[in-house]
């Protein structure tokens, strides 16, 4: 059955995207992505100083702006990359150094997951994407998620398992 409004309606959820690894290459895909305009019906789940310095980075310039919820969203004026930060998110994560394997990178990527589980559970997201993440971050933030296979049959156009985080 197709939708009776469009995705960018204010009555429709967004898209929920989570920050995935501080330290990786999430952040830099996500600025692109929003810079390109594919994330104009996203709000990103995770730090806004670490998605301004993948902006300043590579060289890119999109307004961010801090958000209390997904809802808020609808208050958002186009062409903004809309960000709502998790409570208790580990300090300081655009400082961390790129590349490497560090425990609050893993921590923070586990707490944008769960808080954008939450919020889609609650009827505040229509989905939630999870940018890459670090397993041996996850492992060393002793975090209760697992990262285990799972084919998601009832959708036909995929057609290799997905990879999907589980709670324990």
């Amino acid at each position: 059955m197709a939708p009776t409004t469009a995705p960018d309606s204010p009555n429709v959820p967004p898209l929920l995207v989570t920050l995935g690894d501080a330290s990786g290459i999430g952040p830099e895909i996500i600025t692109r992505a929003a810079v390109a305009g594919a994330l104009d019906d996203a709000v990103i789940v995770g730090s806004a100083a670490v998605l301004r310095r993948a902006l300043r980075l590579q060289g890119l310039e999109r307004p961010v702006a801090r958000l209390d919820h997904p809802r808020d969203m609808a208050a958002c004026p186009p062409g903004v990359l809309a960000v709502c930060e998790p409570q208790d998110l580990p300090p300081d994560l655009d400082a961390l150094p790129f590349g490497a394997v560090d425990v609050r990178a893993g921590r923070a990527a586990a707490r944008c997951i769960e808080q954008a589980v939450a919020w889609a559970k609650s009827g505040a997201a229509r989905a939630i994407v999870t940018a890459p993440i670090h397993k041996e971050a996850f492992s060393a933030a002793a975090c209760r998620i697992r990262v285990t296979p799972r084919c998601c049959r009832r959708w036909p156009r995929i057609r290799r398992p997905e990879w999907f985080p589980t709670f324990a």
